[in-house]
């Protein structure tokens, strides 16, 4: 067990500046690809990725797999997998322009295909409901309609009621933060974005918070 701890550990330490010229290639590989299409859609982005993937297969292959268990290499290499998959999507958000606004557009564009008078509709019966029985869910399903609607001041305070409740309600710390990258505040932005990565230890967080940070930086 201790050995092929040792082998693990040597394997990554070592690993470290491959690690890095590999994320370069794929990025560079992924973005050349989407550059040259019409339009950039979630399937043809997936697709530009798996085909830069395939020419570099052999660096998501952890050596020395006669000393795991199965499963023990089946998890080393998971983690070296996303490692490497995490790190090329954030390098991407810096040095990517393409995939940079691709990113950062493709959840406003959700924002248009809402139905007010809807929402407006359902945001009056559930405020009918008991004001002392409003907590955090109530507050985060209520300010989501808000933010739905374009009401970022009715939306933002449910949001802080809902963070006053529990400091670590995700979804209003997620829709706090995008409340202040559409405001420009892109430093509170990217502090709420990076508090959440840090809390979850998601990509998808990590993501926005180099989007943020890329918008804050003027990049």
């Amino acid at each position: 067990m201790r050995t092929q701890i040792l082998i693990i550990l040597l394997f990554f330490s070592g690993a470290a500046s491959a690690q890095d010229s590999l994320k370069t290639i794929i990025s560079n590989d992924v973005c050349n690809c989407i550059d040259h299409l019409k339009k950039i859609t979630e399937d043809s982005l997936s697709s530009c990725f798996q085909n830069a993937i395939q020419k570099s297969k052999e660096a998501f292959i952890v050596p020395g797999k006669s000393n795991y268990t199965d499963s023990s290499y089946y998890k080393a290499s998971e983690k070296l997998r996303q490692e490497i998959f995490e790190s090329v999507f954030l390098q991407m958000v810096q040095t990517c322009t393409s995939y940079f606004v691709f990113m950062d557009t493709l959840r406003h564009a959700q924002l248009k295909e809402f139905d007010k008078d809807s929402l407006k509709r359902e945001i009056n019966k559930i405020s009918e409901s008991d004001p002392k029985k409003w907590k955090k869910d109530f507050y985060t399903e209520r300010g989501i309609m808000y933010f739905e609607m374009a009401d970022m001041e009715n939306a933002l305070a449910d949001f802080n009621n809902a963070i006053k409740s529990d400091p670590n309600a995700q979804e209003s710390i997620y829709f706090k933060a995008w409340i202040f990258e559409l405001k420009g505040n892109y430093e509170d932005s990217y502090k709420l974005y990076n508090q959440l990565a840090v809390l979850t230890n998601k990509s998808q967080y990590k993501i926005m918070a180099a989007v943020v940070k890329r918008k804050k930086d003027g990049l």
